[in-house]
């Protein structure tokens, strides 16, 4: 067993890559990738390898075309109230500096999917108004009426320490969307992740992570 094979599974096609150790040699084909189930492709590739495989590794470029393509699920993005136009505004900094017309990237989630709900937690992880639940199920009939297929919930400072406190509104509202009838959706709560103490960058992996979903899956 002296094959090891490399697969990259991109939108169009699936390309493979399969080294022979014993010989030195290294042979290249492709396939036609398959959308509704990469694997198929993948495993179809596999059927031409000459010999067993003893190493696969595989990437894909399945989440970067969805999201350069923005082709992936209805996101909505669920906030501390007060800031739901946290994706809109951004970071100040800017392509070009100096140029007063410059245009900005439309964010993957529009702000008719922007969600609120009260709450708020302290830069140092103290929890300043514990989450409304009552509040929860007249955002589940949002979402329902929005049809959204996956949601982001990204809470102001849920990061911070002491991480129970913290992030026990936000996964409470995780919980709650889902126990609302929206267990199909994903709700995604990265801030335990991705602890970065500026919004922006940090809101980017929720919104990032919830749009390529459906067609990652």
């Amino acid at each position: 067993m002296s094959i090891r094979v490399g697969i990259d599974i991109g939108g169009t096609f699936t390309d493979f890559v399969v080294f022979d150790e014993a010989e030195g040699r290294l042979t290249t084909f492709k396939v036609f990738s398959t959308p509704d189930d990469p694997a198929r492709a993948v495993l179809e590739g596999l059927q031409q390898v000459p010999a067993a495989a003893r190493q696969i590794v595989h990437g894909s470029t399945v989440t970067t075309n969805a999201l350069l393509e923005r082709k992936g699920a209805r996101t909505a993005f669920v906030t501390t109230a007060g800031f739901r136009d946290l994706l809109h505004i951004g970071r100040q900094n800017r392509a070009e500096l100096y140029d007063l017309a410059a245009r900005r990237p439309e964010p993957l989630v529009p702000r008719t999917l922007c969600f609120e709900v009260p709450e708020r937690v302290g830069p140092d992880g103290s929890v300043l108004q514990p989450l409304d639940e009552t509040a929860i199920p007249p955002l589940i009939e949002a979402l329902r009426s929005a049809r959204v297929e996956s949601v982001a919930v990204c809470l102001l400072f849920f990061f911070c320490p002491p991480g129970p406190r913290a992030t026990a509104g936000a996964r409470t509202a995780g919980s709650r969307l889902r126990g609302g009838g929206l267990q199909r959706h994903p709700a995604r709560l990265p801030g335990v992740r991705a602890g970065q103490h500026h919004d922006g960058q940090r809101l980017r992996g929720p919104r990032a992570g919830s749009l390529p979903r459906p067609p990652r899956s």
